[in-house]
């Protein structure tokens, strides 16, 4: 799972939304980027979750959050593996709350692998 990977998912999601749903992810995208280093978001993101994002689109928009999880902490860490296992864990986690949304049983020792086969991804990507 590539970086680049990453960035196409989170297009692909997002292409996906309502107009509503976009708007609540550019809200809570933007929050993120602006906000100084020190400051603890989470009391604005959940006033953000709790009024304006739309029910149907929640696990959607919880798919991007950690996506855009994975690729932040790519750029948190030094090219040791680490930013190969944030994004891995990160896609474990995005099959994981796509499995709950639809009602499928949540694998918690789900595998990449197992991500890329169960959600027709290839390796090429």
């Amino acid at each position: 799972m590539q970086r680049i990977d990453l960035v196409k998912l989170i297009e692909a999601v997002i292409t996906k939304l309502s107009p509503e749903g976009r708007e609540t992810w550019e809200e809570m995208e933007q929050l993120a980027l602006m906000r100084p280093l020190d400051k603890d978001l989470t009391p604005e993101l959940l006033r953000i979750w709790e009024t304006e994002a739309p029910a149907e689109e929640q696990a959607s928009l919880k798919v991007l959050i950690l996506l855009s999880i994975g690729l932040a902490a790519d750029y948190l860490v030094d090219d040791s593996g680490e930013e190969r296992k944030f994004r891995q864990v990160s896609v474990i986690k995005v099959a994981q709350v796509w499995d709950h949304a639809e009602g499928r049983r949540v694998d918690p020792d789900m595998t990449v692998e197992q991500v890329i086969a169960r959600l027709g991804w290839s390796q090429d990507r």
